[in-house]
Order: structure tokens, then sequence, then C-alpha cells
């Protein structure tokens, strides 16, 4: 996080943006006195890559001889391309930190990408304050739903039913709003990023931290992975709605809720619940996960020594048999349309059936979920399926479809062994 300019507003004014601030460069942490009030260093904490609407705390350690009852803090932050004298003004909290020392911080939660500037406000009883500009860059990959919120999905909802529990896969921003959506247990796996997070938010919600490193081309520690599967379990077999998380929702949360269903299910097959998973919620597994339900700590743990392997398959062609493949549909928004799939091929084991459409504003894999009918034909196997989608926005939308070995290549966009549909559907969508 860098620090451009300082501004500096001295006298009786109110908390707020000065009309006409004077710039001037200086250092990063200045320690300059303004009469009884000063700011000895403050700092911006943001996720690296910070994306819209994640929590970016604001620390400030500050001196006034005044003492804390009188000092009132603010953070006034500023969107890009918006009118300064109308920022957004965030309450700090003032907490002592030894006599004449006091701790203030804030959480922002910018809410669109680029440049945003940020002050601080100190008032004491002198009604002296004292400002200081920094930016903070904000940015977005394309509007993924995750960075438009809390974004929270239910998985594996028949697999804690019995007891009453519920297992939900979230991103970061959806922890904050734990208690407001009814979690009693959160399991944050984003590291570093605890202490971003507003624990007044989570009164009352059971919490852990659990980090592990972010990206799926990093193994999870089976240890750990094992602690926090248990601490799941414990959970969701007392009937709690239980949400873990990570910061988009989609990699390391969802890997830790497929263990979670392993260990709970040791019959079914790794692949099989990953599949689930997927389906319910859109998910990257990370590398090397499924190993970890082979490990013999998992065993020990949970049991599942005899989980199925996954059956060998060897995908002859897909087809989409209806609707007819080159045809064009028209739809309005809002409304479903029901695809069906049929896959030829050979083995034991399952296939995995994807569509790949932007019907809902961007490309996603939609499992199609359990065959609606399967017969054999000779040495072949063939099954057909049947999934509905829906358009969300007007405009000319097109879909295809794939099928892969049950295994790891349905989280590999470009596995070698997928199986594409040779053409697409297009949708007419109307408002």
């Amino acid at each position: 996080m860098k620090s451009d300019k300082t501004v500096t507003l001295t006298g009786g004014a109110p908390l707020g943006l000065p009309s006409s601030p004077r710039f001037c460069d200086a250092p990063r942490r200045e320690k300059t006195t303004v009469s009884s009030l000063a700011i000895l260093d403050w700092d911006i904490h943001s996720p690296f890559d910070c994306r819209p609407r994640e929590p970016v705390r604001v620390d400030v350690r500050a001196r006034s001889t005044e003492g804390r009852s009188s000092l009132q803090g603010a953070i006034l932050a500023v969107a890009p391309d918006t009118d300064p004298e109308r920022a957004q003004q965030l309450p700090m909290e003032v907490h002592p930190d030894r006599e004449g020392l006091v701790h203030l911080f804030g959480t922002l939660r910018p809410t669109a990408a680029g440049e945003w500037r940020v002050w601080v406000h100190l008032r004491d009883a002198c009604g002296e304050v004292r400002t200081e500009e920094r930016s903070l860059e904000v940015t977005s990959a394309n509007d993924e739903p995750w960075e438009m919120g809390a974004f929270t999905k239910q998985v594996l909802s028949d697999y804690w039913r019995p007891a009453g529990g519920e297992l939900w896969v979230g991103n970061l921003a959806s922890l904050e709003q734990a208690a407001r959506f009814g979690f009693d247990a959160a399991l944050n796996l984003a590291e570093g990023l605890d202490r971003l997070v507003d624990k007044r938010a989570l009164d009352g919600v059971d919490y852990r931290y659990l980090p592990f490193a972010d990206g799926a081309h990093n193994p999870l520690s089976p240890t750990r992975a094992i602690d926090g599967i248990t601490w799941l379990l414990q959970r969701l077999r007392a009937g709690r709605k239980t949400l873990v998380n990570c910061r988009a929702g989609i990699g390391r949360s969802g890997s830790l809720a497929v263990l979670a269903g392993a260990a709970e299910k040791p019959a079914v097959g790794f692949w099989e619940i990953a599949a689930r998973v997927k389906a319910d919620k859109d998910i990257h597994v990370h590398v090397d996960t499924d190993r970890i339900v082979a490990d013999p700590l998992f065993h020990q743990a949970f049991g599942g020594s005899g989980r199925p392997q996954v059956g060998s398959v060897d995908i002859e062609r897909v087809e989409i048999t209806g609707p007819a493949v080159s045809s064009s549909q028209r739809l309005a928004a809002g409304d479903r349309a029901t695809v069906e799939v049929r896959v030829v091929f050979e083995g034991t084991g399952m296939p995995y059936v994807g569509l790949r459409h932007d019907l809902e504003g961007y490309l996603r894999d939609a499992h199609a979920g359990e065959p609606v009918a399967s017969w054999s034909a000779g040495d072949r196997r063939i099954c057909s399926y049947r999934s509905a989608v829906g358009p969300a926005v007007a405009g000319r939308r097109r879909l295809t479809a794939f099928a892969a070995p049950l295994g790891r290549a349905i989280f590999e966009a470009d596995a070698a062994d997928r199986q594409w549909v040779d053409g697409y559907v297009d949708f007419d969508v109307s408002d």
C-alpha cells in the first residue's frame, strides 16, 4: 500500500474532508505533533490484489493529552470518479494503548474497482483535527460473483439432514454476514485475512480460524485438513448450520467441504463426492486433495480404507439430443430450458457430464447430475442426462456440453480426456 500525499487541517473544523486540501510530499510514517494531538502511525491492511467488497482495515496509533474519552475518529473514503466532497464516512473504534496513547481502527469495504482515496480524521476536546491521505488500489477480474458481496451455497444437503446440520460454502464477505444469515458456526480458511474480519459481526457465532495457502496448485496439509474436518463434523452432527469460507469460496472451502463429505460417507468414492459438491457450488479442488482420503491418518480418524476407486471410463462421443445442435431457441429472460445429453462410453465407471454455457452472463460448468436413463449396446454403455438451464440476461446465448472420466479431469478445463459436443445450441433471449 503506497502513501502519496499528506493533508493537514488544523483548527476547529468538523470531521469531514477539507474543502481545499493542501497537498505536500511526505514519508509514509510521519511523526508530527499538532498541539495536544498527533498521529504517530497509521496503515491500511487489505488482501493482496484487493477486490470489491472485501474488508480493508485501517489501523491508527495516536497521542492525545486530552485523554481517550474526548478523542473522536473517522475514516473518510472517496471512491474512484467520485466528488471528494461526498466521501463515505466510517466510524473508528478507540482503545487505550497506554497513558496518552490510543489505538484506533475501522473497516472499509470498497464497492468498486479503481483507486480509492482514504483519509483519517481525529479530533479531541480542543477541536484539533489531523488528516492524512493515502491511496488504495482495488482491482476486479470480471465481476465474479464472489466480488459482488456475500456469496454462499449449501452443499451435500442430505448428508447431515438427519441430525439437522447444514454445510455451506462461502467467500470472505459472507463471513461477516454469518450471524445475519443464521449460521451457528464458521470456519475461516483464508490465510492472512483473519485480522481484516470485523469480529463484532460474529457475535454468537462459534468461530475458528484455520489458514491454508491460496491457489488450487497448493496442496492442503493433511494434518491440518483433518483438524478442520473434525471441527466441522462435530458441529454438523450436532445439528448446527455451519459455514466454511475462504477468500473466493471456490477453492480451499470447497476442498474442505469435499473432505468433510468423504469423512461422513466412507463408502462413497472421493470423486463422486467432489462431483456432487461441484454440482452444488462451482469449486476447484486443490491438487492432491484426493490423496488425503487415502492417507492412513484419514482412515484412522474417519474410516474409509475400503472406499471404492473410480472405475475406468473411455468416452466415445457426447451428443446434445435436445434441443438439436445448431438449432436456435427463443426464450425470455428468467425462463428455463431443458437440455438433454447422451454419452456413449466403455468401462466400469461413470462419466462426469457438464454443460458449458453463458446463459447467466458468464461461462461456467453446470454438472448434469445423475443419468435419467442408462442401457448397454454390446460392449458400450449409454447414459442419458437431463438438466435445466436459465438465462438471466437478454441477448444471444450459447451452450455446449462435455463428458470426462469422473476424477481430476473434471476440474481441469483443458483436460485432454474431456470429450466435447461438436456444435452449439444458440438461445435468443428477450427481456
